[in-house]
């Protein structure tokens, strides 16, 4: 499958809420119970990426294939806050894409360590590209609830 990785826009944040609902939903319940995914999805708000878009330090870039957002990943210096792929699209490589390009923007003038906090099915995901583990973090719900996180980073070499 052709994917395109772009700057979102206006237009994408119906895609990027509903890829990022689905990919959630997607998650095996060994990681969370059902009732934690419920509320993570229910987390991915229009008016939070419309406000995304708007923050001059933040960026927010899509894949799409045609008229589909596959995934997405949002970013600011030194920090990745999300990145989700809808299931039918995983296994692609387009999580690898959109890291990759997240990293190269944060490279360019930004912190030499990148951090996020990974959800723990996706520590395998990110262990496999460079990001250690530094400990344990609580990503907290809409519903009042946490999820069990872990805190990873990775050290970003120089472009050549």
């Amino acid at each position: 499958m052709v994917y395109r990785i772009k700057q979102a826009g206006p237009e994408h944040i119906p895609g990027i809420c509903q890829a990022h609902r689905e990919a959630v939903l997607g998650i095996e319940t060994g990681s969370y119970t059902a009732e934690e995914l419920a509320a993570w999805a229910a987390a991915m708000r229009p008016e939070k990426m419309h406000r995304a878009l708007a923050e001059k330090d933040m960026t927010l870039l899509v894949a799409v294939t045609g008229r589909t957002v596959a995934g997405f990943v949002f970013f600011s210096p030194g920090e990745v806050k999300a990145l989700y792929v809808r299931p039918e699209h995983g296994r692609q490589g387009l999580g690898s894409r959109l890291l990759a390009a997240a990293e190269q923007a944060c490279r360019q003038g930004g912190p030499p360590t990148l951090r996020l906090t990974a959800s723990r099915n996706a520590v395998p995901f990110y262990a496999a590209r460079g990001f250690r583990n530094v400990g344990q973090a609580l990503f907290p719900l809409r519903e009042g609830g946490v999820l069990d996180c872990v805190s990873m980073e990775k050290v970003l070499a120089l472009s050549a």
